[in-house]
């Protein structure tokens, strides 16, 4: 789907939605043990995308203040390589359970604050949150499969 013609806010929202339900059934059932063992993408495992994941939630609540303010402009670009690894080494330390948590509360967080600009053009927020959940979920498939344990 291209994501340059716009998109009703109720069309955005079920994209959105669609990618976190993929991204829910990716990461269900795993333990505490299959969470935090490496692998998943690249080193980073369950647990660490679940944070990423949840950073980047937070991340979309102020680009969309941004564009709301500014009249649709997107951020300027940022350093994202950096701020993933940055957040990262900060969430080394938490367990599965937090990731999982802090996930789930960024992410009624994030849709919360997109309805609030909702009079906007949110077709953006397609890419970067359905299709940024589909490719993680793309990838714990991937590792489970590898490992024997397929959703």
């Amino acid at each position: 789907m291209s994501t340059t013609e716009r998109r009703s806010k109720e069309e955005v929202f079920a994209q959105i939605d669609a990618g976190w339900q993929n991204w829910l059934e990716a990461i269900a059932d795993l333990d505490n043990a299959a969470m935090i063992e490496a692998g998943a993408c690249g080193d980073w495992s369950v647990k660490d995308l679940a944070f990423h994941i949840a950073f980047w939630d937070e991340q979309g609540e102020f680009d969309a203040a941004y564009r709301a303010e500014h009249n649709g402009e997107a951020p300027p670009e940022r350093d994202w390589q950096a701020m993933n690894e940055q957040d990262h080494a900060n969430q080394q330390n938490r367990p599965p359970s937090d990731a999982i948590a802090v996930m789930s509360m960024t992410h009624v967080s994030l849709m919360h604050t997109l309805v609030k600009y909702g009079n906007q053009d949110l077709t953006w927020a397609i890419g970067d949150f359905k299709d940024h959940y589909d490719e993680h979920a793309a990838q714990v498939r991937t590792w489970r499969q590898s490992r024997s344990n397929p959703v």
